[in-house]
């Protein structure tokens, strides 16, 4: 039996009641708030402003008898102002540098720049100047280079030298190409690749000088200021060795030779700009005398050729071991671009019907095999990277201007 706890009937009387009460108190007070919101809505809509109608605006009539006016006729051609001759600049900005002295390389061209003038003068002397001579001087810029190599910085001389040696138009506009792909592969600090920085780099400095892009020249000084800078740098911070690579690996060697090349070439050409580069000087002569004393007594062709002896019993012999056993067929066996390298440049200096047989060899395996965006690749050990065997074709096609042959005066 459970308990449960009941009400007693006063108690549920009281508490119905209660229900009650609540229940109609609610509806009350629902009612007089619905109330509440129609009378408000009444009163917003009784307060809305009604626009009047718009005003209607009558015209009188055109008076169609009276004469028509003669309006001036305005022509459908558009006159434009002639513009006013364009005040000459400088070409050339002077660089600032700091009076102390300082481990790392700054650039500071001594160059006094004078106000061009506006008198042509006639078309034979328009051209004279930096990199564009007319192949009688290669400019006042150059007036102090070595004869080897001040020819090369005359455009009108390098493509009458192309003519005359058996290139063309098209080897000059390969090259073109091949620098500006150097240009556009140059690292932030000035050097090339990722390895043996210091051979790259220089491979590239020699290339851009053999077309006489110098740290002055308008389309890629920067990029040759940057490069030089980058080797002078690389010198001060291995007391003159020019290399990246271990000591104790034989591939520092080719570096360090290959870095002071192009460093000698570009002291030659600053210090006839008078474009100074700190330590420049005093790297590359470190740099040489490292050289020369690991010299050894053996000479090949292009020695005895750069020592005035070009009809040497050693260099008739060398040629006509070249003849006897080189072919050039591209991406094969016998693509060795260094190899190549430097027998183009042997047999250059001998002429004549040797030279022609060389030339004829491989100026058309460069220029078919280059790469739309200028490079050249190949897959010969000994061509190196892409960018160390695009550099060599590049040489290859600057060999016929780059030195002057050695039996020239």
């Amino acid at each position: 039996m459970s308990l449960h706890a009941q009400l007693s009937p006063q108690a549920q009387a009281a508490l119905a009641a209660q229900k009650r009460t609540s229940t109609i108190s609610a509806l009350i007070i629902s009612v007089l708030a619905f109330g509440l919101v129609i009378l408000i809505l009444m009163v917003i809509a009784l307060t809305v402003n009604i626009k009047s109608p718009p005003e209607i605006i009558s015209y009188p009539p055109v008076n169609t008898d009276e004469p028509k006016r003669d309006l001036p006729e305005i022509p459908n051609e558009v006159m434009r102002k002639p513009s006013s001759p364009s005040s000459p600049s400088s070409s050339m900005a002077k660089m600032l540098a700091s009076a102390s002295s300082s481990p790392t390389a700054v650039p500071v061209p001594d160059i006094e720049v004078t106000e061009p003038s506006l008198d042509f003068g006639n078309d034979h002397d328009f051209d004279d100047g930096l990199n564009d001579g007319d192949g009688n001087d290669s400019g006042v810029y150059f007036k102090n280079l070595p004869t080897t190599i001040k020819k090369r910085c005359s455009k009108a001389d390098r493509l009458a030298r192309l003519d005359a040696n058996g290139g063309s138009e098209q080897c000059e506009e390969a090259v073109m190409k091949s620098l500006r792909w150097l240009q556009k592969t140059q690292n932030s600090d000035g050097s090339w690749t990722k390895g043996n920085k210091g051979a790259m780099t220089g491979f590239a400095v020699l290339a851009l000088l053999g077309h006489c892009e110098t740290p002055i020249s308008a389309e890629f000084g920067e990029t040759v200021e940057n490069a030089i800078v980058y080797l002078v740098n690389l010198g001060m911070e291995s007391d003159g060795r020019l290399a990246t690579a271990a000591v104790g690996s034989h591939h520092w060697v080719y570096e360090h030779g290959i870095a002071t090349y192009a460093l000698a070439e570009a002291y030659t050409f600053c210090d006839s700009l008078g474009f100074e580069i700190p330590n420049l000087a005093e790297v590359t002569k470190t740099a040489g005398d490292m050289i020369i004393a690991g010299q050894t007594d053996s000479s090949g062709v292009l020695a005895f050729q750069m020592w005035g002896k070009p009809n040497a019993k050693e260099v008739r012999q060398g040629v006509k071991y070249i003849r006897a056993n080189t072919d050039f067929k591209w991406d094969g066996p016998s693509s060795d671009l260094y190899y190549h390298y430097y027998n183009a440049q042997a047999m250059i200096n001998r002429g004549g019907e040797d030279w022609k047989f060389y030339n004829d060899l491989f100026r058309d395996e460069l220029l078919t095999n280059q790469n739309q965006n200028g490079s050249w690749k190949n897959s010969n050990k000994h061509s190196g990277n892409l960018h160390m065997s695009t550099c060599l074709a590049t040489f290859m096609l600057e060999v016929y201007y780059r030195f002057l042959p050695s039996s020239s005066k």
